[in-house]
């Protein structure tokens, strides 16, 4: 229940294109890393490169970090192989359609676990 009301609060904090502007009870403090919250929020797959990637690569990063069994991916802002299991493990740890794609409903859940600093 945390998590869906997590996602749902970040949903709603989601303005304009795609920027998350905030997070009630959430402070940027809340995360121990500094991931790209400025780099836009485009749907983004294998193949893709630029800032959209390296912002997912470093959430997914950091809200899988206790997940047992994940590895880190490079933060290289290639969207490859390797990014695309990590974004599918995110998708199943929060009980989304597994497809390796980052598009809104995946933005939303990763920007709500890196806001609370929470680990899936």
């Amino acid at each position: 229940m945390r998590k869906y009301l997590a996602a749902l609060t970040a949903t709603a904090a989601l303005v304009g294109g795609g920027t998350l502007v905030g997070v009630a009870g959430a402070t940027p403090a809340a995360a121990s890393n500094t991931c790209n919250l400025y780099a836009k929020e485009s749907t983004i797959g294998v193949g893709n490169a630029g800032s959209s990637v390296e912002r997912a690569q470093c959430e997914v990063n950091y809200d899988m970090r206790y997940h047992s069994g994940y590895q880190a991916i490079a933060e290289d802002g290639k969207f490859g192989s390797k990014t695309r299991a990590a974004a599918q493990a995110f998708q199943a740890c929060v009980g989304l359609t597994t497809d390796g794609i980052v598009g809104p409903n995946t933005w939303s859940w990763l920007d709500a676990y890196y806001m609370e600093g929470s680990s899936c």
